[in-house]
């Protein structure tokens, strides 16, 4: 098979699945859900700036989560094993699925920032209020949105393929950034290096959450690629695992 054809495999698996429209939709609700209620509550003596656009980054959690059940699902189901049996050559099968889902992280990020534009933009411009998502300054915040749910994805996909297991793969990597990394920050000296590099500061400063919040240690670009190389760290013990895991029918 075509590794082509390989993508275009996992992709129709994605289009099929009810847990891939199930994130799709809630990502794509919620980021509705707050863009709405910014919208009403912003008073006309306000203005919405450029990075009223950062609401579309909550999408990127839910990309996470669809890349850790692209491994984790085919366990849980069995149906790694006819999957290998198609395709015995494990590296090429992860890096199909780690392309396909990509991917779909970049349609996620993409409809989420579709949407905060009509529903939040939309409202605003309705009612009067300056807008700033319509400036050129927010490009970059959607620009880092979609390269963040694309990598988010990415790394949900490494994280899957270290844990089989769906739920705890998802609770680790959720609660490493939510939970973990926030305590770790109090720790004297390795607690500042988490603050400015970890894999939250990294993830913020690309989608462009952390502009404006204090000085951030790293600008969009340097958040990016800090943030990449953890994905790629991931990704490598994700190929070393699941190369050498044992598969049973």
């Amino acid at each position: 098979m075509r590794f082509s054809d390989l993508v275009r495999s996992e992709l129709v698996k994605l289009r099929t699945t009810r847990t891939f429209l199930g994130n799709f939709i809630a990502a794509v609700g919620i980021v509705a859900i707050i863009c709405v209620a910014v919208a009403l509550a912003t008073s006309s003596v306000e203005d919405v700036s450029a990075d009223g656009v950062t609401i579309a980054s909550i999408a990127v959690y839910f990309a996470f989560v669809i890349g850790v059940l692209s491994v984790s699902s085919e366990f849980r189901h069995g149906t790694i094993t006819p999957s290998l049996l198609v395709v015995p050559d494990r590296e090429r099968l992860l890096t199909a699925k780690f392309v396909s889902h990509l991917l779909a992280g970049l349609v996620i990020g993409a409809a989420a920032v579709v949407t905060t534009y009509v529903l939040l933009g939309g409202l605003v411009e309705l009612r009067g209020i300056d807008n700033g998502i319509f400036s050129a300054d927010a490009l970059k915040y959607v620009a880092g949105i979609l390269v963040a749910s694309a990598l988010f994805t990415a790394l949900g996909v490494g994280l899957g393929a270290i844990m089989r297991n769906q739920v705890g793969a998802i609770f680790v990597g959720l609660g490493f950034l939510f939970m973990v990394e926030p305590l770790l920050t109090i720790i004297p000296t390795f607690g500042e290096w988490v603050a400015d590099y970890g894999l939250g500061a990294s993830s913020d400063a690309l989608m462009g959450s952390a502009f404006g919040a204090g000085d951030p240690a790293l600008n969009q670009v340097e958040g990016g690629l800090v943030f990449l190389g953890y994905v790629v760290i991931v990704a490598v013990f994700g190929y070393a695992i699941f190369r050498r895991r044992d598969v049973t029918a």
